[in-house]
């Protein structure tokens, strides 16, 4: 009895050990990220996900062929309202978003090493590089439909953030003058597994 007794307790110390070295087991590394609907949302040092919500699309790394636009990555959404998403889309990028002088906001991609840029005057590109400067900062505003225009301020003028559903083609995040898709900011919040980021 004793001998039993001692076993059950080494084993149940055991598990307990492994529960607190795993940060708690799969619990501990859920993920949630939650659409933003108001300026008020956006907090400097947190991050976000950049979606095209009537797509289920969001926005992955750079685009491995032409290095000048973002790749569209599959989103699964927790609920049929689409304001929020459980895990983090393969593929995707999770962004810092960094307050800036004169109320603007950059994007960055530490995945990536750098921060996202409108890239051209005369095309349509999103690109992303180390230094920050006008090209990379942006105003962001959030409609009563949640919707996010991130318009990159500086010289080019092709500086709206937006997706491309590229009909016939592989669909794309860029930078256009008007037109396009809308986009939707996704903050990421703490675990309630936790209460604490991963």
């Amino acid at each position: 009895m004793m001998k039993r007794f001692f076993y059950h307790s080494i084993l149940s110390l055991f598990l307990l050990v492994m529960f607190c070295i795993t940060g708690g087991g799969n619990l501990a590394k859920a993920q949630s990220y939650q659409l933003v609907k108001s300026t008020a949302e956006l907090v400097s040092g947190d991050k976000y996900l950049i979606v095209a919500k009537g797509y289920n699309k969001a926005l992955g790394g750079i685009n491995p062929t032409s290095g000048n636009n973002r790749t569209a990555v599959a989103v699964t959404f927790a609920t049929n309202t689409k304001d929020n998403i459980s895990t983090l889309p393969d593929g995707a990028c999770e962004l810092e978003l960094q307050a800036q002088d004169n109320g603007t906001w950059a994007f960055y991609d530490a995945l990536n090493k750098g921060y996202l840029y409108a890239a051209s005057k005369n095309e349509n590109h999103l690109k992303t590089k180390d230094t920050l400067d006008d090209n990379g900062k942006a105003t962001v505003t959030i409609t009563t439909a949640s919707v996010a225009t991130i318009k990159f301020t500086g010289t080019n003028t092709r500086n709206l953030l937006r997706y491309n559903p590229n009909t016939g083609g592989s669909p794309l995040f860029s930078c256009y003058s008007s037109g396009q898709k809308d986009v939707y900011l996704y903050h990421y919040v703490a675990s309630t597994a936790t209460g604490t980021k991963d």
